[in-house]
């Protein structure tokens, strides 16, 4: 009997434990797949929410700056730039209380990369390169996005995108007279600049100016927000900085109250002998004449380029000149028009 009862307490053969293990493994593969989906989804979740809470701390920031400092805010941007322990205050300012304010205060994970941009006298809080959790993560419009990294593919400066701003969609029904000077509607043709692989968006500078003619760099602002009132809100409309056109052009040592203008083919204000058009669309249509220094597109309208957002004090400021170079101008006695930048996620272009 005990005999017997030992032989009916035998392990497992061999072909019942690999039957086992093959359940087990297909088991497996089933699950783990799924598991790490939901593990991913939780850290995209998680890098969103700390997103939007910079972006909420950016807004405190706002309060507490004007607190201290009679209710003003400076006309340029700031920017804070962030390290992985917090998120400090680049830009250099003279005569503001900074006591406190050298950087922005929030809770969660603290980027390890990334600028956070408070411009419009406070009114915009953007950020486009925050790298959090291994995701590229930014706020455009209202939104908190993150996307993957890896996964967010780079494009080289000028290449073109054809998006309609007023559905805030990628678009295939460009048609040529969408370029004219001064449209401001339809499928219309960007230029790509300054991508990293560590950016979520793509700054898309349009091909024509939406206004031919602005008298004054002054009223540069008031005309791109008429100019775009159509446009849907979460494009974080601006003009293109002074800065942004040193990046792609490869020039360094930015100072936007050094008076050097240059050519965007020398770098200097030595004039090319042949204007090889590497930057062309960065000044394309810009007047009747400026494929003779290499531009896409002549312009339908006489015009001679289009201001920047960089001003320099209350009487000149930078603008992009049809002749392929950065100028510097007085506002009083120059014409230039006024030409949007957008910035749309990455994930919503095929």
């Amino acid at each position: 009997m005990k005999k017997r009862n030992i032989r009916n307490l035998k392990g497992f053969t061999l072909i019942e434990l690999l039957a086992v293990i093959v359940i087990l493994a297909i088991i497996a593969l089933i699950a783990v797949p799924q598991i790490l989906k939901i593990l991913n989804r939780a850290r995209k979740s998680a890098a969103e929410d700390t997103t939007y809470g910079i972006i909420k701390a950016g807004e405190t920031y706002v309060i507490n700056f004007m607190m201290e400092n009679n209710g003003t805010m400076p006309s340029e941007s700031l920017e804070f730039e962030c390290d992985g322990n917090s998120c400090n205050l680049k830009t250099t300012l003279t005569g503001y209380n900074l006591t406190g304010l050298d950087k922005l205060d929030f809770k969660g994970t603290k980027p390890t990369s990334g600028i956070i941009t408070i411009s419009n006298n406070g009114n915009n809080i953007t950020t486009t390169d925050l790298a959090i959790n291994n995701f590229a993560c930014g706020y455009i419009g209202g939104e908190s996005i993150c996307i993957e990294n890896g996964k967010n593919e780079l494009k080289e400066n000028g290449t073109v995108i054809y998006f309609n701003p007023e559905t805030n969609e990628q678009c295939t029904d460009y048609v040529e007279v969408n370029s004219d000077t001064e449209n401001k509607s339809g499928c219309m043709k960007w230029y790509v600049f300054n991508d990293t692989e560590n950016s979520m968006a793509y700054n898309l500078l349009l091909d024509h100016n939406t206004t031919a003619k602005i008298s004054n760099w002054q009223k540069v602002a008031m005309q791109l927000s008429s100019d775009t009132t159509t446009w849907n809100n979460k494009l974080n409309i601006r003009s293109i900085t002074a800065e942004e056109v040193f990046e792609i052009t490869g020039k360094t040592g930015f100072n936007k109250y050094d008076y050097s203008w240059y050519y965007f083919d020398t770098l200097n204000q030595t004039q090319p002998t042949v204007y090889r058009g590497e930057y062309g669309w960065l000044f394309d249509r810009t007047s009747q004449y400026c494929i003779d220094y290499g531009c896409t597109n002549n312009s339908n309208v006489f015009v001679y380029g289009y201001w920047t957002s960089t001003q320099i004090n209350n009487s000149t400021a930078w603008n992009v000149s049809c002749i392929a170079a950065l100028h510097v101008d007085l506002f009083s006695d120059s014409v230039r028009g006024v030409r949007p930048v957008i910035t749309i996620p990455k994930n919503k272009i095929s």
